[in-house]
C-alpha cells in the first residue's frame, strides 16, 4: 500500500513539475536591445513557485545579466515601460556565456509576458496555416526561432483569444 501511494504521489508531482515548466517557458530575441546575440532563453520555476522565476540564456560575448519582466496586462497598455529589471550573473561555458537571473517578489498569480512571445504571436498569426497563412508549423517555428513547446503554447493562446 505504501509503495502505491509513493508512486502515485511521485507521478502527480512529476506532472505538476512538467506543467509548471511548460507554462513558463519562453525564448528570447536573437539580438537583444543591447546588441548582443542571445542564443536561447528559458524561464523556469525557481525557489518559491508562487513569487519567483529563474531566467537563463546564452550569449557568445560577455555582457550584463539583466532580465526584465512585465505583467501582461501592463504590457497591453504601456509596453515595457512598467518592466521590472533583475540582475544576475554570467559564467563562461563551452565558448558561450551562460547568464542566470532570479526574479523575486513577483505577485502570486500574475501572468508575465516577453517581447519575444508577443513578436512570435504576430508572426504566427500572419504566416501559420491555421490563421490563413501559407507556412507549416515547423516553418513558422524556424522563422520565430522558438521551441516546439513555446510555439504550440502561443498557438493555443491565440486560438483562445479568437473564441
Amino acid at each position: 500500500m505504501k509503495n502505491t501511494v509513493k508512486k502515485s504521489l511521485s507521478a502527480v508531482l512529476a506532472v505538476i513539475m512538467l506543467v509548471s515548466c511548460f507554462v513558463f517557458s519562453a525564448s528570447a530575441d536573437e539580438v537583444d536591445k543591447s546588441g548582443y546575440a542571445v542564443e536561447r532563453q528559458s524561464c523556469t520555476v525557481y525557489g518559491d513557485t508562487e513569487t519567483q522565476r529563474g531566467f537563463s540564456w546564452f550569449t557568445p560575448d560577455d555582457c550584463d545579466s539583466v532580465a526584465q519582466v512585465v505583467k501582461a496586462s501592463d504590457y497591453l497598455v504601456t509596453g515595457f515601460d512598467k518592466a521590472i529589471s533583475f540582475e544576475g550573473e554570467s559564467k563562461s561555458f563551452q565558448g558561450y556565456y551562460n547568464h542566470k537571473v532570479v526574479a523575486t517578489g513577483l505577485k502570486k498569480g500574475t501572468t508575465l509576458t516577453t517581447e519575444k512571445s508577443i513578436n512570435c504571436k504576430e508572426i504566427i498569426k500572419k504566416h501559420a496555416t491555421d490563421f490563413g497563412g501559407t507556412l507549416s508549423d515547423t516553418e513558422v517555428m524556424m522563422l520565430c526561432k522558438i521551441s516546439r513547446n513555446s510555439y504550440y503554447k502561443y498557438k493555443r493562446e491565440l486560438k483562445a483569444e479568437e473564441s
